[in-house]
């Protein structure tokens, strides 16, 4: 007879790992959506026309692929840690420079 209880255990589909990634793959894609949804309007706000809103958007997506071969190699270089506290510290000095941006007028 097999052991049910491992057998079980190994099939189920719904772990916490699982729920995670569902979440944050929810909430990456529902940013991005945002992101696309508000910054034209922005574009308009600030006296752009409708051709600068495909040159921003674009910009976006080419910005992600010619990133992501250096970001791959820097975290294999640096290792995970350092490389995430080298992107909280990108981070952190990006929000404070808007936040001061937005304070200041």
């Amino acid at each position: 007879m097999q052991n049910t209880s491992v057998s079980q255990q190994q099939d189920r589909l719904w772990t916490v790992d699982y729920v995670l990634n569902l979440l944050v793959g929810h909430f990456l894609f529902a940013s991005y959506t945002a992101l696309f949804t508000i910054v034209p309007l922005f574009v308009i706000h600030q006296g752009g026309e409708t051709w600068h809103i495909g040159i921003v958007i674009g910009s976006f997506g080419v910005s992600g692929l010619l990133i992501r071969p250096f970001g791959g190699r820097w975290v294999y270089t640096l290792g995970r840690r350092r490389s995430r506290l080298w992107d909280l510290r990108f981070s952190a000095s990006r929000q404070f420079c808007i936040s001061l941006r937005l304070m200041c007028g």
